[in-house]
């Protein structure tokens, strides 16, 4: 059976493009890539963007059990320059609880900012590509199955 994406290939390209263009105003960015899943994304946003941020680095966060609720940041932990604006790319935002967690660890800087291409729920994130309906699992571009892939899918 042939999956049928619910974001092509072009869709996503059109929506990178429009983010990246939105952070073009931000001088001295600093780019905070979380791992796994943002990727894809956060390498192609930084392609589509006409400056090179000042700085990119990667944040990987996990779990922690038993208290799921309680995310742990895993590796060397950042700085985060105090005058300096940061944004926080990820591919997906459901509960807002990953990127709520990462900028109360980032407290000290008074400029970050949050970017995702794909929002489903409450949180509202500064920059979003797609809002999505679907309350379906989602696999493509980057995320956790299917991760190759060049298009956003429901999974079957």
């Amino acid at each position: 059976m042939k999956q049928v994406p619910l974001y092509s290939a072009t869709q996503i390209h059109k929506q990178v493009v429009r983010l990246a263009h939105a952070l073009k105003p931000i001088y001295n960015l600093h780019v905070w890539i979380l791992m796994d899943g943002g990727f894809m994304f956060g390498a192609d946003l930084i392609r589509k963007m006409d400056l090179e941020p000042e700085s990119i680095h990667f944040l990987s966060v996990k779990r922690n059990y038993p208290n799921p609720r309680a995310p742990l940041l895993v590796g060397s932990y950042p700085i985060f320059p105090i005058h300096r604006t940061h944004v926080l790319v990820d591919v997906i935002s459901e509960t807002g609880q990953t990127l709520e967690f990462v900028k109360e660890f980032a407290s000290t800087t008074r400029h970050l900012k949050t970017c995702v291409l794909l929002k489903r729920g409450q949180y509202q994130p500064d920059f979003v590509g797609f809002e999505v309906k679907s309350q379906k699992f989602l696999e493509g571009y980057g995320m956790r199955w299917k991760r190759h892939l060049p298009y956003i899918a429901e999974a079957p």
